[in-house]
């Protein structure tokens, strides 16, 4: 089963317009900065002119700096998602261990093994409050109830549990990748 799908795709459209959008707009702001001070610093018109044919790049830092915080930026907006998807798959195996412990005793006299005191039973199996298939029939069923578990756990928090430490894969991740286009993007607009 493909438990968690909906909101990861759901996730898809706004991580990339949040992720470029900061990314774009740092980035041009920036630009406009060096520009502006290159126009005042110009002595004569002859010097203005020759700059402003000049295109000017964003120093590779910076570059690095902003994918940074537009990766920061997308994963802090839409981490909430990905808090309900891993719940969503959680949901998904207790179910199917659910319906599994169930089985287990049939399986195990059909293969002639006996259960020593339920020990090969996984703790907690049950349907607990996700009905007798164990989630939701509907995407938007399996949805609520996720967030739902999650509110009742751990507040409205507890959609940004693990934020940080994801935060330290995402921060390099984003940086690198926009350091690496522009740079590349330069190289190729250079040759």
């Amino acid at each position: 089963m493909c438990a968690g799908v909906v909101p990861a795709v759901i996730g898809m459209a706004p991580s990339g317009a949040v992720f470029y959008g900061v990314y774009d707009l740092l980035k041009a702001r920036h630009l406009a900065a060096l520009t502006s001070e290159l126009n005042l610093s110009s002595d004569s018109m002859q010097q203005q002119s020759h700059q402003q044919q000049q295109h000017v790049e964003l120093p590779v830092l910076y570059s690095l700096l902003y994918g940074a915080l537009a990766g920061a930026a997308a994963e802090t907006f839409l981490y909430p998602l990905e808090v309900i998807r891993r719940k969503m798959q959680l949901q998904s195996m207790a179910a199917g261990a659910a319906v599994a412990a169930a089985a287990a005793p049939t399986m195990l006299r059909q293969h002639g093994l006996k259960a020593a005191s339920g020990a090969l039973l996984p703790t907690g199996a049950g349907a607990g409050s996700f009905g007798a298939a164990g989630v939701p029939g509907t995407a938007a069923g399996r949805i609520a109830a996720a967030c739902s578990a999650i509110v009742r756990a751990d507040g409205v928090a507890g959609f940004y549990a693990g934020l940080l430490p994801n935060m330290l894969q995402v921060l390099p991740s984003a940086a690198l990748s926009y350091g690496t286009y522009d740079t590349v993007k330069h190289m190729l607009g250079a040759v």
